[in-house]
């Protein structure tokens, strides 16, 4: 466990291959059909400690005073025994985005796309999502921050958490302001929650034109549209003990 005071966190989560740079075509491969080709193996992560540059850090200031928001923790994997479900419950076939899709919600970001995130989406390895499950398998990476969580879905490191954090969080603001709905004081309490609320997180999935589904326990929530099957992309999480966490295996 670390505990960074500036709000400014950064991973060693590495790619462990060296090798050259793809070319386009070979990014556009599906990761599923990657997967495939690679040895499905766990390893232990060790984590790095570096921070923003100072220009960085003053661009994207976080309006988050407590300390305590900052805290990330690697812990290996939370694995339980696999066992069978008895229940007949709906399930949704999970699909691996292609990396087209992963620059795309790159470039909304205003991030670059890194092929690091190959070496994450290699590890997410269910291919139902069920209502309920027993068996949730997370990344060894937890955080307060479900934003931390999305720079790692989309570089592999958790970097431009901050930075991702500022742009979701102020197009959803400027949508508040432009609607009329709420008051200057009633928008600004929304984003000086350690918290996101689930309104935040049904914007983020409009917003990044995705599915978000969130295991609080055992019980799936879901965010976003899922009842169109042309969704591209969907984010699995599980929060426990107040911590986000991405989701590894069901």
């Amino acid at each position: 466990m670390y505990y960074d005071p500036f709000l400014s966190l950064s991973t060693s989560i590495r790619n462990d291959t060296t090798g050259s740079t793809p070319t386009d075509g070979e990014n556009e491969m599906n990761l599923e059909e990657w997967f495939s080709e690679q040895t499905a193996t766990s390893s232990d992560t060790t984590y790095e400690h570096s921070s923003f540059s100072p220009a960085a850090r003053s661009s994207v200031k976080s309006e988050i005073d407590d300390p305590a928001y900052c805290m990330v923790f690697a812990e290996p994997p939370a694995k339980r025994p696999k066992t069978e479900s008895s229940n007949s419950e709906e399930t949704v076939a999970f699909d691996h985005p292609s990396a087209s899709i992963l620059k795309k919600v790159c470039g909304k970001l205003n991030i670059e796309y890194s092929h690091d995130a190959y070496q994450l989406w290699g590890n997410i390895i269910f291919n139902n999502i069920s209502a309920s499950s027993d068996n949730i398998q997370t990344h060894e990476l937890k955080s307060l921050n479900i934003y931390a969580c999305l720079s790692l879905f989309f570089t592999g490191k958790i970097d431009n958490c901050f930075l991702i954090q500022h742009v979701i969080n102020t197009a959803h603001r400027g949508d508040l302001i432009t609607s009329d709905s709420l008051t200057q004081a009633e928008i600004d309490e929304i984003f000086t929650r350690a918290t996101v609320t689930n309104e935040q997180i049904e914007f983020i999935s409009s917003f990044l034109s995705c599915r978000i589904g969130i295991y609080h326990g055992s019980n799936l929530n879901k965010y976003g549209n899922w009842k169109d099957e042309n969704i591209a992309l969907t984010l699995i999480l599980s929060f426990i003990d107040g911590m986000y966490s991405i989701v590894l295996d069901l």
